[in-house]
């Protein structure tokens, strides 16, 4: 019996975020056990482990919102997608503007997080990405002073069947859309070379 690869791979995706998620849990539940019972449990060591576990959540509940697998009823509030959003991308070069206001569909919200993943990928020196509606169309715009552009890639999303060979890193690029074409709305990607941004919309 066949299966369609995308549902293998975010079955995948959700199982290696399930095994990962209990053991990070539990460090993190570790150090908080220290810090009750300890008068030197805020020394440098504890804080590497402590910020290096925060880190490993946040990018695991990231992971599993853009790879996983979700129920075709569950939705994704703004609250939710903020809460997901802030720990990860706090302090990095990339600042991410959540203005869509109302709940979205978790296929939806997972295509979203493909974008981000695949700006993010363009913004080695950081910038900012926006999402939000663009008329009837959600948009992920991605703008940067130094972006970097790599068209065979981008080009892949609009053409995902013809591409051939592909880094473990730039995976985002098949998946996303895929992920439109079960949504059937198929991607429009726009380039503004002078104002250095790539829209997204979908």
């Amino acid at each position: 019996m066949k299966h369609d690869p995308v549902y293998l791979a975010t079955l995948i995706g959700s199982r290696i975020c399930h095994d990962l998620i209990s053991p990070i849990g539990a460090i993190k539940n570790g150090l908080e056990l220290l810090h009750l019972s300890s008068e030197t449990s805020s020394g440098p060591e504890i804080c590497l482990i402590e910020e290096s576990s925060n880190n490993a959540i946040s990018r695991i509940n990231f992971f599993r919102i853009a790879f996983g697998m979700g129920s075709k009823h569950a939705e994704l509030s703004p609250d939710k997608a903020q809460n997901i959003l802030l720990p990860l991308f706090n302090g990095s070069r990339v600042v991410v503007n959540w203005s869509i206001e109302t709940s979205i569909t978790r296929i939806e919200a997972q295509a979203i997080f493909l974008s981000i993943l695949c700006l993010e990928t363009a913004m080695p020196l950081g910038g900012k990405i926006h999402i939000g509606r663009q008329k009837d169309k959600t948009l992920v715009k991605g703008t940067s002073s130094n972006f970097s552009y790599n068209a065979e890639l981008w080009n892949s999303l609009l053409q995902p069947f013809q591409w051939r060979d592909i880094a473990p890193a730039h995976v985002h690029f098949l998946l996303l859309p895929l992920i439109c074409q079960q949504m059937h709305s198929p991607i429009n990607l726009d380039q503004f070379a002078n104002t250095k941004a790539v829209n997204i919309t979908f």
